[in-house]
């Protein structure tokens, strides 16, 4: 049990950050999960389960400041769904190597776009 203690930081800090900037934390699970040898799929998919407690946080936080546009956030949860299913069946399909690849991408796009609109 106490083997796993270093995961509660992780989630902590992610979950910080998540919340903060709208990510739901898996840029910062997801690599260090992979680093310390968890498969790319397996960390994506728990990190998608620990980015769901947080989203769920998150939102009761932010409707109590009445920060949230229920149309549209709507909206974007019915067109987000099928992409999720989709994702989550393609995960399962593309290899550990080719999985990191793109989540690189997807992390240096990420930093680039963020970087850029500043």
């Amino acid at each position: 049990m106490f083997e796993y203690l270093w995961l509660l930081p992780l989630g902590f800090v992610a979950g910080v950050i998540g919340s903060m900037i709208g990510l739901g934390g898996g840029f910062v699970v997801v690599p260090v999960l992979t680093f310390f040898g968890y498969s790319p799929t397996l960390a994506a998919s728990d990190s998608l389960f620990a980015a769901f407690s947080n989203s769920v946080a998150s939102t009761v936080s932010y409707a109590r400041q009445k920060r949230i546009v229920y149309s549209l956030g709507i909206k974007l949860a019915l067109i987000s769904i099928p992409g999720t299913i989709i994702g989550a069946y393609v995960s399962d399909a593309v290899s550990p190597p080719l999985f990191k690849l793109l989540f690189g991408a997807v992390l240096v796009s990420s930093g680039v776009y963020i970087y850029m609109r500043r």
